[in-house]
């Protein structure tokens, strides 16, 4: 019994290593990831984005799913690290000042 639940288990994860069915899980969950991002970013484009981005990081990390089950709540984590991180680098950047309020800096006491 338990060596059939360790075969079941290490054909999950060839499923999971296999592009088509790896894509074909994917597929399924466009709707979901890109639900996720554009609640935390808001942007349409930006949003898009991010869903790409989770997309490839779930692939290259693919390797470290356990089991099948858990793919989607491991997706839907991946996708929301990637808007956290997306927000980080937006907090980040300063904005410049524009050639307005460049000019009006320097010539204000």
């Amino acid at each position: 019994m338990e060596e059939a639940i360790h075969n079941r288990s290490r054909a999950t994860d060839v499923n999971l290593l296999d592009e088509e069915h790896f894509s074909s899980y994917l597929s399924g969950q466009q709707q979901k990831l890109y639900s996720v991002a554009y609640s935390y970013i808001r942007n349409e484009t930006d949003a898009i984005e991010i869903v790409q981005e989770a997309t490839c990081k779930a692939w290259m990390k693919r390797k470290k799913l356990n089991r099948e089950e858990s793919f989607t709540p491991w997706l839907i984590r991946i996708m929301i690290n990637c808007c956290m991180d997306e927000l980080r680098r937006k907090n980040r950047c300063i904005p410049l000042l524009n050639k307005k309020q460049w000019t009006m800096a320097i010539y204000m006491p």
